[in-house]
C-alpha cells in the first residue's frame, strides 16, 4: 500500500479520525475502531482517478498490426522466377524504368487493338495458400492517350479453376475480377453459380475514377459464400482509398472443398467484349495500340484496403 493511498483516505476521512492536515500527525491517538476502518478502507480501494482520467484510458488507440501479403510484387527487384519473370516473359508486358510509383520501375502492358478488342494479356499465378477472404490490391495508369472504349479487364481472383470468356459455370468454378468501364469507371465482373446469363454479371461505380496520366491505387476484395449452397458472397472495389462498388448475394461455388477456395491471382488485362467495337482505334478508323502502367501488386488474407504509395 503505498503513503499516497493512505494520505488520500485520511484526508478524506479526517471528519472521522479528527486529524490534522497532516495525515501522519494526529491531535489525539486513533481509536482502535478507527485504526480499522482506516486499513479497511485503504486496503480495499484502488487510486482516485478523474473521469476523465478514465475516458483517456478507455479511449487509448491500441495499435493496429497488418499481417504482411501473402503476394507482393513491385518490379524493383530483376526476378528470374515467380511473379515478376512471369508477367516479363509476356510479349505484351515489359519491366520497365521510371513507369512506376514516383517513377520507380513498372510493369508496362501495351493493348493492341484487333477485330476482338485488344490482344488478350490473360495470366493465373498461384497464391501459394488458399481460402475464403483475400484482397487484392494494385497500382494503374492508364496513359494520357488511352481509350477506354467500350470498357475491359484489369484482374481479379479465382480458384484452381477459373471460369470465364462465356463459358458454362462448373460447381467448383467461378471467377472475380475488377474491370475498367468506358467513361473511365470501376465494376465488379463476376462469373458465379447464380448469374443470369452467359457473360460475368456486374455493378458499376456512380462515377468516372481513373484520371488518364495518374496513378490510382484499386483494391478488390473477394469473400467466398459460405456455406457453398447460399448466395452470401461478396465483392467490393475501392479506389484510392474509397469505396466505389459493393456487389453482395454472390453464389461464387456450388459445392465445398480446398479446390473451390480463393487461390490464384488472375492478371487478364484487354479490351473486350469479342467484338471490334471494343477496339482502340486512330483518328482514322484503324486500329491501334494505347499503353496502361501497374506497380506494387499485392494480396492480402482477408478484408484489407490498400492507399496509394502503400
Amino acid at each position: 500500500m503505498s503513503l499516497e493511498y493512505i494520505y488520500t483516505y485520511h484526508r478524506s476521512f479526517s471528519f472521522l479520525f479528527n486529524v490534522k492536515s497532516n495525515p501522519f500527525s494526529f491531535s489525539k491517538p486513533l481509536s482502535a475502531v478507527s485504526i480499522v476502518l482506516l486499513v479497511v478502507l485503504s486496503g480495499c480501494s484502488s487510486p482516485v482517478t478523474s473521469s476523465t482520467d478514465q475516458a483517456s484510458s478507455s479511449m487509448d488507440p491500441v495499435p493496429r498490426v497488418e499481417a504482411p501479403p501473402v503476394l507482393k510484387e513491385d518490379f524493383e527487384v530483376p526476378q528470374n522466377s515467380g511473379l515478376y519473370a512471369k508477367l516479363n516473359r509476356h510479349r505484351s508486358l515489359e519491366v520497365v524504368e521510371g513507369v512506376g510509383v514516383n517513377n520507380s520501375a513498372g510493369l508496362q502492358a501495351t493493348y493492341v487493338g484487333y477485330d476482338r478488342g485488344s490482344e488478350r494479356i490473360v495470366l493465373e499465378y498461384s497464391l501459394g495458400q488458399r481460402g475464403l477472404t483475400y484482397s487484392l490490391c494494385y497500382d494503374v495508369r492508364f496513359d494520357e492517350d488511352f481509350q477506354f472504349v467500350r470498357g475491359g479487364k484489369i484482374m481479379g481472383l479465382g480458384p484452381d479453376v477459373k471460369v470465364t470468356g462465356g463459358n458454362t459455370v462448373i460447381p467448383a468454378g467461378w471467377s472475380a475480377r475488377s474491370n475498367f468501364a468506358e467513361d473511365g469507371g470501376i465494376h465488379t465482373y463476376v462469373y458465379s453459380q447464380n448469374k443470369k446469363w452467359k457473360w460475368g454479371e456486374s455493378v458499376h461505380s456512380d462515377k468516372a475514377v481513373f484520371r488518364k496520366g495518374d496513378f490510382h491505387k484499386v483494391t478488390l476484395q473477394v469473400q467466398l459464400n459460405d456455406p457453398a449452397n447460399l448466395p452470401n458472397g461478396e465483392s467490393h472495389i475501392y479506389v484510392d482509398g474509397k469505396l466505389q462498388v459493393t456487389h453482395k448475394k454472390i453464389q461464387y461455388r456450388g459445392v465445398s472443398g480446398d479446390n473451390t477456395l480463393i487461390s490464384k491471382l488472375l492478371f487478364e488485362t484487354f479490351h473486350g467484349g469479342n467484338t471490334p467495337e471494343y477496339a482502340p482505334r486512330d483518328k482514322n478508323g484503324n486500329y491501334t495500340t494505347v499503353n496502361a502502367y501497374f506497380d506494387n501488386i499485392e494480396v492480402y488474407e482477408g478484408l484489407h484496403v490498400c492507399t496509394l504509395g502503400e
